[in-house]
């Protein structure tokens, strides 16, 4: 289950808020993924994507998922935090486009 809120910024800006589950055994993997993700550069990212793409790696199996790659290469700042939820987490992420 997860929930996304978009609120307004500025005049022409704006961000999305989203939130989900993550299990306590793939918290670790995720964050790992993510963080990678962070990391990379613009070039980077294109690269990945493109290699993912051609190869159809599948995002839960393989790599950060086409689709975080692709928030990642469209938004002005990307963030994300862990927050605990019972035995599991809560991964909440802010896009600012």
């Amino acid at each position: 289950y997860g929930a996304i809120f978009i609120q307004t910024t500025g005049e022409d800006a704006f961000s999305v808020l989203s939130s989900t589950i993550v299990l306590a055994d793939k918290k670790d993997d995720f964050e790992g993924r993510l963080n990678s993700l962070m990391a990379m550069s613009d070039e980077d990212i294109d690269a990945a994507y493109e290699e993912q793409l051609m190869n159809q790696i599948t995002g839960s199996e393989k790599g950060a998922g086409l689709g975080l790659f692709e928030i990642r290469r469209q938004v002005k700042t990307l963030s994300f935090e862990f927050e605990p939820d019972g035995e599991d987490f809560m991964l909440v992420m802010r896009a600012d486009i």
